[in-house]
């Protein structure tokens, strides 16, 4: 037992070496849609360009890192919309299969996220606006809270956990 805390140190120090690779980052880029006052997230530029093309909104820049495949600690993140264009990205696929049985589209796996707090990763907070029919997703809790203050949304916790931009 001697060599334990050694090996396991050394796992530890691969496994965050791992996480901390730029190879595998991806930058969740938000959309806000004019016509329909909604966000949208993706890690895909093309799907941002569609976006500001088609719906005349515009880029609200970057909100986290996140992986575009799976990577140790991470778990899928999946996307659902409904007929009002709101949005849901979220880690568990059971709240998928309640919504799509209400009527909402899933859209499979959007990207890869971590559901506990692991290496460097923040809070990936979500408020729910259920009069314009808008989720909002913020690693900043001063913008989450004015948008529960001032703007008429709804705390709905935690969404999932994701790497700051600052990395």
């Amino acid at each position: 037992m001697k060599g334990f805390p050694i090996v396991f140190a050394f796992i530890i120090y691969i496994t965050s070496q791992s996480l901390a690779s730029p190879a595998v980052k991806n930058n969740v880029r938000v959309f806000r849609s004019n016509s329909y006052m909604t966000h949208y997230y993706t890690i895909d530029p093309s799907q941002m360009e569609t976006w500001i093309t088609s719906m005349q909104g515009q880029s609200q820049g970057d909100t986290a890192l996140v992986f575009g495949t799976l990577q140790p600690l991470t778990t899928p993140v999946f996307a659902v919309h409904n007929s009002d264009a709101d949005f849901i990205y979220t880690t568990s696929s059971d709240e998928v299969n309640t919504l799509v049985a209400e009527g909402w589209v899933d859209l499979g796996i959007y990207w890869y996220a971590f559901t506990a707090q692991v290496c460097d990763s923040v809070p990936l907070y979500v408020v729910d606006n259920p009069t314009m029919t808008d989720h909002l997703y913020a690693t900043n809790s001063t913008e989450r809270d004015v948008a529960i203050s001032s703007q008429g949304y709804v705390d709905e916790g935690i969404a999932m956990y994701v790497l700051p931009l600052s990395d």
